[in-house]
C-alpha cells in the first residue's frame, strides 16, 4: 500500500457497519498516518441509486475506491443484467480517474453454502467477477471467503440475510486481503527455467551453465499478453532465475518494462555484468524513475569480495541500493564473518539465506543456526533456517504473486509447476487467455511443504507483513528486524540469547532438552503445540514419503516401488533428512528466489 493512501467506500450500510473492522485489521500493520479511509454511504442502497450519485462525488483526493453494492439489488429483485449495467457504469467512470479500483461480492445468506449455489452467487456476484476481468480491476471475493472458511452461515447472519459482528469480520477480512495490496507480482521465466542459463558453476545451485535460453514471443508480443491479463493494474516483474542479465534480449525486456509507467523491476544478479552494462542497467528508463530494484547474491567461490563490491559500488554510485544476498552453504559459514565486515563497514545490507539441499537447514548444527540467526531477520528464522510449518497454510501467492513461465503457463509458486511434467501450470495459461482460471482469494501453500523465499515467507497470511513495496529483500528484512540507517545496518537479532529456551521457542528453534520443550508447550499452548508436532514431524514425513515413492516410480516403475516398500517394512521407514537428501531436487521444484 502506497504511503498516505486515501481510500473510499462506497457502498451501503453493511458496508458502513464492516469499515471500522477493516481499520482495525489495518492498524495491525500500517500506522494510522499511513493511510485514511472515507466513505461514502447509501443505506439500503441499490446499483441504480449507486449510479445516480456517484457523479456527485469528488474522486481527486483518493487513491483507492472500493464499491460495495449488490446486496440491495438482490433483495429488492433488481435483475442481475440492469445490475451489470449499472456496476458497468460506474467502474467505467471510475477507471478514468486515476484510482485503483476494487468491486466487492456479495456475503452468502441462510444456509447457501451448505445448501448449494444461489442466485446471489449464481448471477450478481458472478457479474461483479466477470466485469472484473472485464476492466482489469481487483476484486475482495466475500462469498468465496465465507466458503472457505466456514460452513453453516446462520451463524454469522442476522435475521437470515444481513451480517452479523462474525459475518462482518469476515468481510474485514476479505477486504484486508485486497485494499492493501497496491500491486501484483510476476516471478517471470522469460528465460526458461530448466533451460535458462548461468555463467556461474556455483556447488549449492542447480542451474546449468551451458544452457540455450529460450522465450516464445517478443518483447511487444509480452507486453501485449500482460496487458490482456492484467489490464492497468500495477504490476512488478521479478527476474531470478540463473543469471537473469545474460539472456538474449535482456535489455530488451529491461526496456519494454519501462515503457509502461505503472510497471516495475526486480532483479536478482550476480553482478557479473561488465561495469559498462552495468551503467547501461543503471541508466534505464526504469532505474532514472525509481522502478528498478536489484538484489546482489555474492557467490565466494565464483568472484572475489573486491571485484563485488567495486561492481557494487557502480550501482550505488548511480542512485541503487542493492542488499547483498549470502547463502550459508556449509564450507562457507567459516568465511562469512570476514565477508560480512566488508560489507558492514560498507553500510551495506546482507541478507542472510539458509541454505537448502543435501538435508540442509535440518543439518545445521545448534552452534551453525545460533550462528546464521544473528544476522538473520525473524521471519527468515522461523519459517526457513527452524522451518516453521505455517499454522495457517493461505497466501497471498496465486492472488498477489504469480510464477510465469517461458510459455506462458502460470501458477502461484515455483512448487506449482510439478517436476515430473512438462506442463506446468495451475491456473492456466496467459497466451490462451480463455484457459485462465485465477484465483479470488488467497489459496493454500502445499501441505508438508515449507516457504523457501523471501516472497513465499511473505506471501503468508500468519506472518501478517506488508507487501514488499520497491526492492523485496529490503522491504522484507526490514519488517524482520534487518534495516539500514545512517549510522550504518541494524541487525535487531544480533544481540538475542539463542541459548536462552524461552528465546529459542519464540523463534522455533529445534528443542535440545526437556527444558526447550516445554517452553515450546507454555508459548503455544495444547491446540498449537499438537499442530506443531503433527505439521513438522507426521504430515511432513509423509509428504516426503510419498514424493519419494512417486520418484522411485519415475525412474524405476513398479517394481522399484515395490522393493522400496519391501525394504520399508523389512528395515524401517527412513528419517527426514535421509529423504530429503534421497529426493533428487530438480530444477523444475527447487527455489527460485536466488
Amino acid at each position: 500500500m502506497k504511503d498516505d493512501c486515501e481510500i473510499l467506500f462506497f457502498g451501503d450500510e453493511i458496508t458502513e457497519n464492516t469499515v471500522p473492522l477493516f481499520e482495525s485489521e489495518l492498524l495491525n500493520r500500517y500506522s494510522r498516518d499511513d493511510f485514511e479511509i472515507s466513505t461514502e454511504i447509501l443505506s439500503d442502497g441499490t446499483s441504480d441509486e449507486a449510479k445516480a450519485h456517484f457523479d456527485s462525488i469528488d474522486l481527486s483526493a483518493f487513491d483507492v475506491l472500493v464499491l460495495d453494492f449488490g446486496f440491495y439489488d438482490w433483495k429488492k429483485d433488481i435483475s442481475s443484467s440492469l445490475f451489470r449495467q449499472n456496476l458497468s457504469e460506474i467502474v467505467s467512470k471510475s477507471r478514468n480517474q486515476d484510482l485503483r479500483v476494487i468491486v466487492s461480492t456479495i456475503h452468502p445468506v441462510e444456509n447457501s453454502i451448505l445448501l448449494g449455489t444461489t442466485a446471489i452467487d449464481r448471477e450478481y456476484n458472478e457479474v461483479i467477477r466477470e466485469l472484473a476481468e472485464e476492466y482489469g480491476v481487483q476484486v475482495a471475493d466475500v462469498y468465496q471467503w465465507w466458503e472457505e472458511k466456514i460452513l453453516l452461515t446462520r451463524r454469522y447472519l442476522k435475521n437470515s440475510e444481513k451480517p452479523n459482528p462474525k459475518g462482518r469480520q469476515l468481510i474485514a477480512e476479505s477486504f484486508s486481503h485486497v485494499v492493501p495490496q497496491s500491486h501484483k507480482v510476476i516471478l517471470w521465466q522469460f528465460n526458461g527455467r530448466a533451460n535458462a542459463n548461468c555463467n556461474y558453476d556455483c556447488p549449492y545451485c542447480y542451474y546449468p551453465t551451458d544452457n540455450e535460453n529460450f522465450s516464445f514471443g517478443s518483447p511487444s508480443e509480452w507486453k501485449e499478453v500482460f496487458k490482456n491479463t492484467f489490464g492497468e493494474q500495477d504490476l512488478i516483474f521479478y527476474f531470478t532465475f540463473a543469471e537473469p542479465t545474460i539472456a538474449r534480449e535482456f535489455f530488451d525486456y529491461v526496456e519494454m518494462i519501462g515503457s509502461v509507467e505503472n510497471w516495475e523491476l526486480r532483479i536478482t544478479t550476480n553482478l557479473s555484468l561488465p561495469e559498462k552494462s552495468l551503467k547501461k542497467l543503471a541508466n534505464t528508463k526504469l532505474a532514472n524513475e525509481d522502478r528498478l530494484h536489484i538484489n546482489a547474491s555474492f557467490h565466494p567461490s565464483q568472484t572475489s569480495i573486491d571485484g563485488f563490491i567495486e561492481r557494487h559500488q557502480v550501482l550505488r554510485e548511480n542512485g541503487i541500493e542493492a542488499p547483498v544476498i549470502y547463502v550459508m552453504y556449509p564450507p562457507q559459514i567459516d568465511v562469512f564473518k570476514d565477508h560480512f565486515e566488508r560489507f558492514d563497514e560498507r553500510n551495506i545490507l546482507v541478507h542472510v539465506r539458509p541454505y537448502q539441499g543435501e538435508g540442509y537447514p535440518n543439518a545445521y548444527t545448534d552452534h551453525q543456526r545460533k550462528q546464521i540467526a544473528r544476522y538473520t531477520d525473524t521471519a527468515t528464522i522461523r519459517y526457513v533456517l527452524n522451518r516453521k510449518p505455517p499454522f495457517d497454510r493461505h497466501t497471498y501467492a496465486g492472488l498477489h504473486f504469480y510464477i510465469v513461465d517461458a510459455a506462458g503457463n502460470i501458477g502461484y509458486d515455483s512448487n506449482s509447476f510439478q517436476w515430473h511434467t512438462r506442463y506446468r501450470t495451475m491456473y492456466g495459461n496467459l497466451i490462451q487467455y480463455n484457459s485462465l482460471d485465477l484465483p479470488t482469494i488467497p489459496p493454500k501453500y502445499p501441505k508438508g511443504d515449507y516457504p523457501k523465499t523471501v516472497d513465499g515467507v511473505s506471501n503468508l497470511l500468519e506472518v501478517d507483513y506488508k507487501q514488499l513495496e520497491g526492492n523485496n529483500v529490503l522491504s522484507y528484512a526490514e519488517q524482520g528486524g534487518v534495516y539500514r540507517t545512517e549510522d550504518g545496518v541494524v541487525y535487531e537479532n544480533m544481540e538475542k540469547d539463542f541459548q536462552d529456551s524461552s528465546v529459542r521457542a519464540q523463534y522455533y528453534f529445534p528443542s535440545r532438552n526437556v527444558r526447550d520443550a516445554f517452553h515450546k508447550f507454555w508459548l503455544f499452548g495444547i491446540k498449537n503445540s499438537l499442530k506443531y508436532i503433527w505439521l513438522k514431524y507426521v504430515e511432513n514425513r509423509i509428504h516426503l514419503y510419498f514424493k519419494h515413492t512417486q520418484q522411485t516410480y519415475e525412474t524405476d516403475g513398479i517394481r522399484g516401488v515395490l522393493k522400496q516398500a519391501y525394504l520399508h517394512l523389512k528395515e524401517g521407514l527412513p528419517g527426514s533428512e535421509e529423504m530429503e537428501r534421497e529426493v533428487v531436487k530438480s530444477p523444475l521444484e527447487e527455489s527460485d528466489d536466488r
